[in-house]
């Protein structure tokens, strides 16, 4: 039996809805377990968002969790899956350097490394690009914006890594500079 076109394209876009409709329920359920009190239910709520991945990105970059650890879980959820699924966009790297920001201002400094590092990465080749197309604003634009990921991503680092103080050579004297959180984000 054949079914007529219209009906087919019909049924095509209901599964596809229905689809999409299953995912979102599957991401508001595990966003609603990370809310809760029990710390297993939490953990399979993470691995449940990442398992969605893409589809997750959009309820996680407005979700609210009241639970912190809840909170820190989704929000290095949040960074895997947007480092992970950046294109190759300067919209992509300044979102992804806006949410390196506020994992550095939380003082989650080994997400915030994460994001800036893949800010950098996506700027330098965004500067490539335009460079081949001769459009040297654009390439100075995104060579200002790799170099600033790049010092915000060694800063992260040092922080994760719990450095207290950066060495300078200045002359025969090292200097000893304290590293803090200077809130320069």
């Amino acid at each position: 039996m054949r079914l007529p076109f219209r009906y087919a394209s019909a049924c095509l876009v209901l599964a596809v809805w229905a689809g999409m409709l299953h995912g979102q329920d599957e991401v508001e359920k595990a966003l609603k377990d990370l809310d809760s009190a029990d710390a297993a239910q939490r953990a399979a709520a993470e691995t449940a968002l990442r398992n969605l991945g893409e589809k997750a990105l959009p309820a996680l970059r407005t979700a609210k969790i009241a639970n912190e650890e809840g909170q820190v879980r989704m929000r290095t959820v949040l960074m895997d899956l947007s480092v992970k699924h950046a294109k190759i966009d300067a919209t992509e790297a300044d979102t992804l350097m806006q949410l390196a920001r506020e994992e550095a201002l939380a003082k989650r400094y080994a997400n915030a490394e994460k994001g800036y590092d893949r800010a950098q990465g996506l700027y330098e080749k965004l500067e490539d690009d335009a460079d081949d197309r001769k459009e040297k604003e654009k390439q100075k634009e995104f060579d200002e914006k790799k170099d600033r990921a790049h010092k915000l991503k060694e800063k992260a680092e040092r922080l994760a890594k719990g450095q207290e103080h950066k060495v300078s050579h200045w002359g025969p004297i090292p200097t000893i500079k304290k590293v803090e959180d200077d809130g320069d984000w």
